[in-house]
């Protein structure tokens, strides 16, 4: 009847009596202040953020982290766009159209790339309409094509098994323990699939290099 307690049970089982607690942080320093604080593991990532930005806010973390008394250092993973393939300019052709429409998807990111584009940016001022309203859709594919070209070089884990390795050596640097691989954002099923290999190659060339280490 009504008011009878009923039994609840979760399948499959979890496998930890106690599962970690992960909070996404990005722009704010104070969110990864609170993360450290409450003990609780760090997901990022670098839509937005420089790498040298990044590893200020992970020291923040770091410091809140020891200042609350727990034990360790906590645990920080860093989502990155991913597709590696064994040459460079076939893994920019393949990841140019979904990448740029992935980034159109973000106001903040639309945004940014508006004030980092040479022609609209304007030292010390961020002004103007959101929605880019006022500019002509050949200013927008430039725009989209100059946010692009940096995202690839400088925020996601684009390129060969050798070219990415110093990205995820960087990384480890700042203090990053796991790299979570974002793979679906608009490549074919197929393609990501069949560039596994060069992923795996990757992986297995960190991890000889760093026996102690899994960051991928």
């Amino acid at each position: 009847g009504r008011g009878e307690p009923i039994d609840i049970r979760i399948y499959p089982a979890p496998r930890q009596k106690e599962p970690a607690v992960w909070i996404a942080a990005a722009g704010s320093p104070d969110t990864f202040t609170m993360a450290g604080r409450i003990g609780a593991r760090l997901l990022t990532n670098l839509l937005g953020q420089k790498v040298e930005e990044v590893a200020r806010k992970i020291q923040i973390y770091r410091d809140a982290w020891k200042a609350a008394g727990h034990a360790g250092e906590g645990r920080v993973a860093l989502m990155l766009h991913t597709f590696v393939g064994t040459d460079l300019e076939s893994v920019r052709a393949t990841v140019r159209k979904p990448l740029i429409d992935y980034l159109k998807t973000s106001t903040e990111l639309v945004k940014q790339a508006r004030w980092e584009f040479p022609a609209f940016a304007t030292p010390g001022k961020q002004q103007g309409p959101l929605d880019n309203s006022d500019l002509t859709d050949a200013e927008v594919d430039a725009m989209m094509e100059h946010a692009f070209e940096r995202y690839f070089r400088t925020s996601g884990l684009f390129g060969t098994p050798d070219s990415c390795l110093a990205m995820v050596n960087r990384l480890k640097a700042i203090g990053v323990d796991e790299i979570a691989c974002l793979l679906d954002f608009g490549i074919a099923t197929d393609t990501v699939l069949a560039n596994l290999p060069p992923l795996h190659e990757l992986r297995e060339r960190f991890k000889a290099e760093n026996d102690d280490y899994n960051a991928i």
